[in-house]
């Protein structure tokens, strides 16, 4: 099974070798050559930036495990019975009494 295995590996590998690659320098148009290097920009302010956005994502989350919280609180109380027990059994109780 190994030595499938390599075989395998090296037919891809001879058949990799033989595609052709792309003429790559023609595909930078003249104006890209000419053109200035990008502006370099302080990093201070971007990890700032960063920090008010994580700062916020904190914030959001803790919301919405709060709305979660909350949620499942409200739902435990709706598992409860729909119709208080005692208010049941009077109710069977009259049923019974009228299908005698």
């Amino acid at each position: 099974m190994p030595r499938v295995l390599i075989n395998i590996c090296i037919a891809f590998g001879l058949l990799a070798a033989c595609a052709e690659f792309p003429d790559l320098d023609d595909v930078i148009s003249a104006e890209s050559r000419a053109a200035d290097f990008p502006t370099l920009i302080p990093i201070d302010p971007l990890l700032a930036s960063a920090q008010s956005d994580s700062e916020r994502a904190d914030a959001i989350a803790n919301s919405l495990i709060a709305r979660t919280a909350n949620l499942r609180n409200r739902a435990r109380a709706m598992r409860g019975p729909v119709i208080e027990p005692r208010i049941r059994s009077k109710m069977v109780r009259a049923m019974r009494r009228n299908s005698q």
